[in-house]
């Protein structure tokens, strides 16, 4: 993924107005992906974006998603990981993942 100093993402825009420490509201934000698909691209590129992320453990790094999100609960990999597929069952939940 880009780093926060590049154009950002999809996924890193989604993510910061969604899900900032502030303001975080899972549930809600997985709500409107519902109801957006199939039909909303954004939506679509966002899934298919988190989907490469959940891929390649790294790509999104939690100093990446602190810096996107001011979150810094997530202190490993593995966490933060864990948090993407979390998100992933959430918005996307006919198509769980482990």
């Amino acid at each position: 993924m880009k780093s926060s100093s590049e154009s950002p993402t999809v996924l890193e825009t989604l993510l910061s107005a969604n899900l900032d420490v502030e303001a975080y509201d899972l549930e809600a934000f997985a709500d409107w992906c519902k109801a957006c698909l199939p039909s909303s691209s954004l939506v679509q590129d966002f899934k298919s974006q988190l989907q490469h992320a959940i891929d390649n453990p790294g790509l999104v790094t939690p100093k990446l998603y602190r810096a996107w999100t001011s979150d810094a609960s997530f202190k490993t990999q593995e966490q933060l990981q864990a948090h993407l597929n979390n998100i992933w069952n959430m918005c996307f939940s006919d198509q769980r993942m482990r």
